[in-house]
């Protein structure tokens, strides 16, 4: 089918809703609910909402700093369904939402240099480093040493000396207009506008200003997806459709370096501190206080050029537009009465042009320094792409009624422009589509009397040109960057169990084999190594017990776990930045009234209070690894109405 797919719950033509309240650890509070009504014969509406806000969960000892990983949002949502006539379907669709909380923060976990790499004690420090050889007072409030984990530190607590708060707005509307043009054919349109901002600031996790990132966005996008749908008496049936996208973002970022560090000590933090290594890498004239600083290093056979970028807040800005169109059929043939034959195909053409960019370094006081890329230095803005894909599968409905399947599906993501540069023009050059061919065998079998169903699927996953972020260890810089070929084969396992009455088990396996068949990333061979974020088993499993109380309404027993095995973080399959295998344990129990009219529930996640990895960076050439880490230990309880 086309792109647009929308699965927003609608009205359901009765009256009726509910409303739920909630508290929770570290002052969580939360209120969400929704209410439906007939407006008249032809018309109804669904309204919902949520409203949620929390305490950052990880706490900051830096005096004065906010605690990060907070929570402050909200979200509302109206659907209008209106039935114009027995044959036209029209459902209107409206929803902002604004998140607005202190931000995630990372964990700085130091090397044995400290983050900062030893660069403060040299440059800041006055007992030790070259002020104290130049007999310069380092400026104040400038950190003299290079940041270590203080003593009895947990994975949920930071030292950071500003955490900042995250913004991101999103509002939205679509249009959905079904016409049964007949019994056997009916024509959808699906119209859809969305407009966002986003501003995500994020920092290094210690008090020093090693490295900080800001990333901003202004989005806006349009679809519109025509697709005519049939339902005819005989083997055939198809969908046929055309679907067309215009998206624009500007995106301003900016990656700051060592910003409290004074690279020619002068005494002051300004543009200087920026101008001087990128003079002494290049051959340019530096200030008296930079060739000082020159001179003194060339006697230990340093430079001041080899910390170039350092003291530099690195900034680019540009407007990208994207317009795709596309032509799709699905289709399906019923080949027996127990077997269906589906196939379907998608041509699709990917415009993409990049404008208005510049990029530049910035000393600390705002300087600009040095204008690094120009729109017009650019070795391409545009790409245009045409590419197909599309898919072929054959279901087979066995004697017993379980159901056997085979299918390939050809998916396709477009190349794009490098967001993150700042120091190239070559850096903005676009990378490759990405192109997967997938196979997959599977089954859906019950047994028992339907009592037990076991799902199942071996599949083989071959991509071309895959895309992911690479993050160097010494710049901070995230690029989108191709793999040239991997693969990733598994086996995966779901099971439905009635074991009472009362009591259903839930539970999954997978086995994942991920690999690199070829590929060069940061001028490293990384063939053999494993995909990011894929271990080779995980498992889960989920239990709920219903007990009646007669008179008194029912209890629902519920708890749920999940099991991954060890992955990485990076295509490299860094050591330090892998996370080893770890399980989560969530519970909740919930009482219903009688009338189901209300429910008192409380819940609890993490219960095991699990220390795991979400996210992990190797920044080794700033002296450590940033990490962000699970949430601990987290309970509540919630009471809602229904009416």
């Amino acid at each position: 089918g086309g792109l647009v797919n929308l699965f927003t719950k609608g009205p359901s033509w009765d009256t009726g809703g509910y409303l739920t309240a909630g508290i929770g650890n570290n002052n969580r509070k939360e209120v969400k609910g929704a209410y439906e009504t007939e407006l008249s014969d032809k018309l109804a509406v669904r309204v919902a909402g949520t409203f949620t806000e929390m305490d950052g969960w990880k706490k900051n000892s830096f005096p004065g700093a906010a605690d990060s990983n907070a929570i402050d949002e909200w979200a509302a949502r109206a659907t209008f369904n209106y039935l114009p006539t027995d044959d036209v379907d029209i459902t209107l669709k409206v929803a902002a939402s604004k998140a607005n909380p202190y931000n995630y923060a990372y964990t700085n976990i130091p090397g044995e240099a400290g983050y900062g790499a030893g660069y403060y004690e040299l440059f800041n420090n006055a007992e030790v480093g070259l002020p104290a050889l130049f007999g310069v007072t380092p400026p104040e409030g400038a950190p003299q040493n290079s940041y270590f984990v203080p003593e009895g530190q947990d994975f949920d607590e930071i030292q950071e000396d500003h955490v900042l708060k995250r913004e991101i707005e999103n509002s939205s509307a679509s249009l959905n207009i079904v016409w049964d043009v007949s019994d056997e054919y009916s024509l959808t349109s699906i119209t859809s506008f969305d407009s966002g901002d986003i501003t995500i600031p994020e920092g290094d996790g210690s008090p020093n200003q090693v490295n900080s990132v800001v990333v901003s966005g202004d989005t806006t996008q349009f679809t519109q997806d025509l697709r005519l749908t049939s339902n005819l008496d005989g083997p055939f049936n198809y969908i046929v459709g055309a679907f067309v996208s215009k998206e624009e973002i500007d995106a301003p970022t900016s990656l700051s370096l060592f910003q409290d560090l004074d690279l020619n000590v002068d005494g002051n933090l300004d543009y200087l501190d920026c101008y001087d290594p990128l003079a002494a890498a290049f051959g340019l004239e530096m200030s008296p206080n930079g060739q000082q600083v020159e001179e003194a290093l060339l006697t230990e056979g340093a430079s001041l050029g080899l910390f170039a970028s350092l003291g530099c807040s690195l900034q680019n800005d540009y407007t990208q537009e994207k317009t795709s169109l596309g032509l799709y059929f699905d289709g399906s043939y019923d080949l027996t009465k127990d077997t269906k034959l589906r196939f379907g195909a998608r041509s699709t053409n990917d415009v993409i042009e990049l404008s208005n960019f510049n990029a530049g370094y910035y000393g600390s006081d705002g300087t600009l320094v040095v204008p690094t890329i120009a729109q017009e230095l650019l070795p391409e803005d545009e790409i245009d792409e045409n590419e197909w894909s599309g898919k072929v599968s054959v279901d087979h409905i066995l004697s017993t009624g379980d159901l056997v399947y085979v299918s390939y599906n050809r998916g396709y993501r477009s190349g794009a422009f490098n967001g993150q540069s700042f120091n190239d023009p070559s850096e903005a050059a676009p990378v490759d589509p990405e192109i997967l061919d997938a196979f997959e065998l599977g089954f859906k079998a019950d047994f028992l009397s339907r009592q037990l169903r076991i799902n199942g699927a071996a599949f083989y996953y071959d991509y071309e040109g895959q895309q992911f972020i690479n993050v160097d260890p010494n710049t901070a810089a995230q690029t989108l960057q191709n793999i040239d070929s991997s693969t990733i084969k598994g086996l995966e396992f779901d099971i439905t169990a009635a074991l009472t009455d009362d009591l259903m088990l839930r539970a999954g396996f997978g086995y994942l084999d991920t690999e690199v068949d070829g590929g060069v990333i940061s001028g490293v061979d990384v063939s053999g190594n494993q995909l990011t974020q894929s271990p080779e088993y995980n498992a889960n499993i989920g239990l709920d017990y219903n007990q009646t109380l007669g008179d008194s309404g029912s209890i629902n027993w519920h708890v749920d776990g999940t099991w991954s095995d060890k992955y990485y973080f990076d295509i490299h399959n860094t050591e330090a930045i892998a996370q080893d295998a770890y399980a989560v344990v969530n519970a909740r129990v919930t009482w219903t009234s009688p009338d189901e009219g209300y429910e008192i529930a409380i819940w609890g996640k993490n219960l095991t209070d699990e220390e795991y990895l979400t996210k992990a960076f190797d920044l080794s050439g700033f002296g450590g690894v940033m990490a962000h880490y699970g949430q601990p230990v987290s309970y509540g309880a919630e009471l809602t109405v229904n009416f």
